[in-house]
């Protein structure tokens, strides 16, 4: 299950956001699914909101680019 303020990607679409709430949709008399509700990334002030089955969204995990640095020689003075 995503927590609260996880980046996601849809499966499908491949849009990306990040999880604000959740919810449910009924599928019959008693059977329901999680719902989650997703702030889309935009460029405009206005962000537009979704909210999908949860099994339609997968984490998207930061990457962290790390530089590898030349070892420094040490002078002595």
């Amino acid at each position: 299950m995503f927590k609260i303020g996880d980046r996601v990607q849809h499966q499908t679409t491949g849009i990306t956001g990040k999880v604000i709430g959740y919810g449910y949709r009924q599928v019959n008399d008693r059977y329901y699914k999680t719902t989650i509700k997703v702030e889309l990334l935009s460029y405009f002030p206005i962000k537009p909101i979704a909210e999908d089955l949860a099994d339609r969204w997968i984490r998207q995990d930061a990457k962290i680019l790390t530089l590898s640095l030349p070892k420094l020689k040490l002078l002595s003075h």
